[in-house]
């Protein structure tokens, strides 16, 4: 197909040729994939040819050239075997002559067949013949070069490298954002990565302008120490250690781990610019303007101006509405003079970016995970949208979202009628005509005026999901644990209480000049600490420090905290009494002395929840106690928010943490006096806890075993009988709360009938815990709606299964909260998605409502709509297909039964 271009073509044209013609030569084309290494590359080429198309293209494996073609002793190869680019290697001495832009081979053997000459164009558009004219030729040669030297001798360098050279051009479409990322600076990631990931490397760059080399100095020196050879206006001779001329590309913003040696992806490329331009790089000092804390979501509008093409309209109108959904809106219009590292600062430190599809969205490379993306889709432009920036915002765990315009909404509709196809088939309309005058339709013709009704809809899930993100959203606790207090793994290993303060990072720390400090950086909880002798007065919540060093600091403002591992969950923390830490000397006398340190926690919050009595308390308790007393568990807790009824539940499991008793803050009138005091617990997030971040790597795994020692004791009678059947555990909601199965009986009914000896457990507050241990402990299966009861089946043996029923909705913290904990307790973890006949909310609402259809949707990630799927949905369970299920739950128990109860 013959491709017509035009220079001022926006950056991601050409990927609609590439789709167009892999997909009508498709079947053609399945015959290419072959491995490299029984492939030849002429075969392939003529192919090539005969399509006058692409061909798959395969993975460079360095050294071992694909093109048979080599000079004498293999020093000199070239690889065209690859649809993107071609790459030559020298592998050996070689001087570069940069006023003939060649590379000549040092030392050639000295009985040879007639020279190697090869010529290359490094930059990894080979495809596109428009572009490509634009990148300078250059050439390598196994001659040592006229004028340079005689016969085989090497010629003699005016300028000696240590190092070897990597070759390339960024002359191709230079000045556009999209281009200089996917066509240089991704393919330059994957080429360092394969051919050199653990070596020096020095770069020979073509058109090297100097805004360029200034705009993106932080980045290069990210990639290498040295400064860069220009091979443009360098008239010096350069020698170096070998060469590589080109940059391989896996295609369009992509980076495939599996073809890289170190299995890098896109979020190590992330980490590069995070390198360069981020705090603890190159680009540490940022502007002040971005340093403040925000208050408010911050949302980057990307603006684009003039008669480009898709430009907003009603841009500040836009704006306004994104500010009454409650965003801090900066508008960016960057330019090619914008510094990066400034536009770095700007996108990295904000919560979201909205911007119409076009070349600047490539700044959400500088996104943070968890923040948002939104790009503006105009007509005619869903797949290049998705392939330029959708796939690569997806890999690096952005929040990616789209907004895609109706014909009302673009521009063209002044131009056309709404029944053209123009409009109302863009697919159709471009047909198998890709030419530069058609997509001029779509990219420079169109403008687009948004619906600020239906935009603001948008903007408000965009909201609600930054909002999250800025708090520290559940998603990036559960995927990405939180820091730890312990910087280093040498740390992690030598902790002790008196390091506290030291390790803790000082950005992150509020500190006295004394003992007396607080540890906030955590997005769930906050850790505070007195490192000396230290007075509680219980009438008044406060703990002082009683070093006589701090004395003379008595004007130092005290440190409040509030002892609860969901700091960002004001319902939660507004039952947690706040407590006060000071280095003013106390007024009282010590009334009881202890020689062990505090241990200080609240029980408010959710407490009443069984969940949230492991999730916020007993979990983070035992990370905490496994944190700073990992060998001497000599510590007394001391509980605010007492709940009288708490401590007899846990009257088994708590002496396992420790001999004292406990101290009731609450009822106590008195002073006690400690050698030291940690006031909050440590949480590594929901259900989960990363072995990583203690000083002995301690998993949920054994949280059970710790479990089992305390509440498995000698067995009685009944558990001495001879098991004919599995047991299975029915765990039932019931009255008005909620998720509670309506066929209980059936369920019940069908249980047995399958094999089952079946418990129906209803726990409450006042439940035994050792009598629920007993019953759960000893049975093989566990079956429940998602609820809070279902944390019983920490009590189950590995091995066993549970069945978790998942309500419409819930699907996410279903699997959170019990599906991964459970595999990690190697329980046999089956689910039961409901269906929408299944649930009662159909008669509320209808089978096609949007609560059903498309519960994420309906929600828009507002957790205050998720009491819609928690407290209004009954289930009646399909009892064709769940019997299915349980048939295999029964296999799986039975086999568990054999095995281990025989």
């Amino acid at each position: 197909m013959k491709k017509q271009h035009s220079a001022t073509v926006t950056g991601c044209f050409m990927i609609f040729v590439f789709f167009f013609v892999f997909h009508t030569n498709l079947s053609i084309l399945s015959e290419f994939r072959t491995s490299t290494s029984t492939r030849s590359s002429t075969h392939t080429d003529k192919k090539c040819l005969e399509l006058k198309s692409i061909c798959k293209w395969d993975p460079l494996l360095p050294p071992r050239p694909l093109q048979p073609s080599q000079s004498p002793g293999g020093q000199i190869s070239c690889d065209r075997s690859h649809h993107n680019y071609d790459m030559c290697s020298i592998n050996g001495p070689t001087v570069l002559d940069p006023k003939t832009s060649t590379f000549y081979l040092v030392d050639p053997p000295t009985s040879t067949p007639p020279l190697l000459v090869e010529k290359i164009r490094p930059y990894p558009r080979k495809w596109e013949n428009f572009v490509m004219k634009r990148i300078k030729e250059i050439t390598v040669s196994s001659s040592p070069g006229p004028g340079l030297g005689s016969g085989p001798r090497s010629p003699k360098c005016e300028t000696q490298h240590n190092a070897p050279a990597l070759v390339f051009s960024v002359a191709g479409y230079n000045g556009n954002f999209w281009h200089e990322f996917n066509d240089g600076f991704i393919p330059l990631f994957i080429t360092v990565n394969s051919i050199f990931p653990d070596q020096d490397v020095i770069f020979v760059i073509d058109k090297a302008r100097d805004w360029w080399v200034s705009k993106y100095a932080g980045l290069l020196k990210a990639f290498s120490k040295h400064p860069i050879v220009d091979l443009d206006n360098d008239n010096a001779t350069h020698c170096f250690t070998s060469a590589t001329l080109g940059l391989i590309s896996h295609g369009f913003m992509t980076i495939d781990p599996t073809l890289l040696p170190n299995s890098a992806t896109f979020t190590h490329f992330r980490a590069l610019l995070d390198k360069a331009y981020g705090r603890n790089g190159h680009g540490r000092n940022l502007p002040s303007m971005f340093n403040s804390p925000v208050t408010r979501p911050r949302l980057v509008l990307m603006s684009r101006k003039g008669s480009i093409g898709r430009v907003i309209s009603n841009e500040d109108e836009v704006k306004r509405v994104a500010e009454e959904v409650g965003f801090d809106v900066i508008v960016f219009k960057p330019s090619v003079k914008t510094p990066l590292q400034e536009a770095y600062a700007l996108i990295n430190t904000s919560h979201a970016m909205v911007g119409v599809h076009g070349a600047a969205l490539t700044h959400s490379l500088f996104l943070r995970p968890g923040s948002v993306l939104v790009q503006v889709v105009p007509l005619g432009l869903e797949w290049v949208a998705d392939v330029c920036f959708a796939k690569s915002a997806k890999e690096m765990g952005i929040e990616y979202m789209e907004y895609k315009i109706n014909a009302k909404e673009s521009s063209l509709v002044e131009k056309y009628d709404e029944n053209e196809m123009v409009i109302k088939d863009p697919v159709a309309f471009k047909g198998n005509n890709w030419s530069s005058d058609i997509m001029d339709i779509y990219l420079k013709e169109q403008n687009v005026k948004l619906d600020l009704l239906r935009f603001k809809e948008n903007l408000k899930q965009v909201y609600d999901k930054a909002k999250e993100f800025m708090n520290k959203e559940i998603r990036e606790i559960i995927k990405f644990p939180i820091r730890s207090i312990l910087r280093k793994s040498a740390e992690v290993r030598s902790w002790k209480l008196k390091n506290i303060r030291r390790t803790l990072s000082p950005s992150s720390t509020e500190a006295q000049s004394g003992p007396v400090n607080c540890d906030r950086s955590h997005s769930i909880y906050d850790l505070c600490s007195i490192n000396g002798p230290t007075l509680l007065d219980p009438t008044t919540s406060t703990f002082s420090s009683m070093d006589p060093t701090t004395n003379s600091n008595s004007s130092a403002l005290p440190l409040k905290t509030k002892p609860y591992p969901r700091k960002r969950d004001e319902a939660a923390m507004s039952k947690v009494k706040e407590l006060t830490l000071t280095s003013v000397p106390p007024k009282l006398p010590c009334g009881v002395t202890h020689t062990s340190p505090a241990m200080v926690f609240s029980t408010g919050g959710y407490i009443g929840n069984f969940f949230h009595q492991f999730m916020d308390v007993l979990i983070p308790l035992f990370i905490t106690v496994n944190s700073f007393f990992p060998e001497n568990q000599d510590f007394i807790l001391v509980i605010s928010d007492y709940q009288d009824w708490w401590t007899p539940k846990y009257k088994d499991l708590l002496p396992r943490f420790t001999n004292h008793p406990i101290i009731n803050m609450d009822n106590e009138t008195i002073t006690h006096c400690f050698p030291s005091v940690i006031v909050g617990l440590v949480s590594h997030g929901y259900m989960i806890m990363n072995p990583t971040l203690l000083p002995h790597p301690k998993t949920l795994v054994d949280f059970h075993y710790f479990l089992l020692n305390a509440y498995h004791q000698d067995h009685d009678d009944r558990d001495n009988i001879i098991n004919t059947r599995s047991r299975l555990v029915l765990v039932n909601r019931k009255d008005n709360v909620g998720r509670v199965i309506l066929n209980l009986k059936e369920v019940k009914s069908t249980a047995n009938e399958l094999g089952f000896d079946v418990t129906v457990f209803e726990p409450n507050k006042n439940t035994s815990l050792a009598e629920s241990y007993r019953l759960i402990h000893g049975s093989h299966v566990m079956l429940g709606v998602h609820g809070a009861a279902l944390t019983h089946f920490l009590f189950l043996r590995p091995g066993c299964v549970l069945i978790q029923v998942v309500p419409i909705g819930t699907q996410w913290v279903s699997d959170q909260y019990f599906g991964g904990p459970a595999r990690v307790l190697g329980l046999e973890y089956m689910e039961y998605k409901v269906r929408s006949e299944e649930s009662s909310l159909v008669e509320k609402y209808g089978a096609n409502h949007l609560a059903l259809r498309d519960p994420e949707a309906f929600h828009g990630g507002n957790w205050s709509k998720m009491r819609v799927y928690m407290k209004e949905q009954n289930i009646k369970l399909d009892m064709v297909r769940f019997k299915r299920y349980m048939k295999d739950a029964y296999n799986k128990a039975k086999r568990f039964m054999d095995n281990n109860d025989s």
